[in-house]
């Protein structure tokens, strides 16, 4: 994405994606559906106005700033999901069965390297409590939407390396 015409190109890709979400009944996913939201939702946000070619061309929309209701928009539109996805994974399928994530990890069996490693029971059991405990704790939208003034090296993060995230939200300042 380089955010070329965004106020024409939000709505023509959320059309276009919704459509063919509704129209494939055969592959499902509750991931489509949040894609189909975000971008619903991205049509009307003001997310043009930085990193994006509408920015260069056009300098009097150009903004380092973000305004805090589109933040916490995203942030709820993400975290909602989410957490309702975890509480959907305490079933006994899930956390003392490794299903589906027995399924999911099969094709990965495959890998040379470390094909062997997605076969053993504690493998798919570490991924199945981990996404679990992931969409419980709610991080997903906070690390997708960091405040550059928290330090994340003081900041419990788990396991997932936040570091790669900052550089994209660094310059960006909620107001």
């Amino acid at each position: 994405m380089v955010g070329f015409l965004y106020r024409i190109a939000a709505p023509i890709f959320f059309l276009a994606f919704t459509y063919l979400f509704l129209l494939e009944q055969a592959r499902y996913l509750n991931h489509f559906y949040l894609v189909c939201l975000i971008s619903f939702l991205m049509c009307f946000l003001p997310a043009e106005r930085s990193f994006s070619v509408d920015a260069l061309l056009r300098r009097n929309i150009r903004s380092d700033t973000v305004l805090g209701w589109t933040l916490w928009l995203l942030r709820a539109q993400l975290g909602i999901p989410f957490f309702y996805g975890g509480i959907a994974k305490l079933n006994s399928d899930w956390v003392s069965g490794g299903e589906p994530m027995q399924i999911w990890l099969r094709p990965l069996t495959k890998d040379p390297t470390f094909g062997h490693l997605f076969a053993t029971n504690w493998v798919v059991y570490g991924f199945a409590i981990g996404g679990l405990l992931l969409d419980l704790n709610g991080r997903p939208p906070q690390l997708l939407l960091i405040d550059p003034e928290v330090d994340l090296a003081k900041e419990e993060i788990g396991l997932l390396p936040a570091r790669w995230i900052v550089p994209l939200t660094t310059p960006l300042r909620s107001r």
